[in-house]
């Protein structure tokens, strides 16, 4: 993975974004802070499965077992990526 493509830090990559993901590691809800209820989000694991799909800027992740997985935003006509910890 490069930090360039799956970041949760928007400084570098996605600045014009402004989209913060936290916690990170991530126990129980996930927060994308930035994003508008109508956000559409796709949680998808290492290998590529999605795993969940939703709108909002919370996120359940009870369900999902320890890792890393990786969540796709969809803001305005961008599809942005980021990496979080499920612990």
């Amino acid at each position: 993975w490069s930090s360039d493509v799956c970041s949760s830090d928007l400084s570098d990559v996605h600045s014009k974004a402004k989209i913060k993901l936290y916690p990170n590691p991530v126990a129980d809800v996930l927060f994308i802070d930035g994003a508008g209820f109508d956000t559409n989000y796709t949680i998808h694991n290492l290998l590529g499965n999605k795993i969940m799909a939703g709108v909002g800027g919370a996120v359940d992740v009870n369900s999902l077992s320890e890792g890393m997985y990786l969540l796709k935003c969809k803001i305005g006509n961008r599809m942005l990526n980021y990496s979080f910890i499920k612990k």
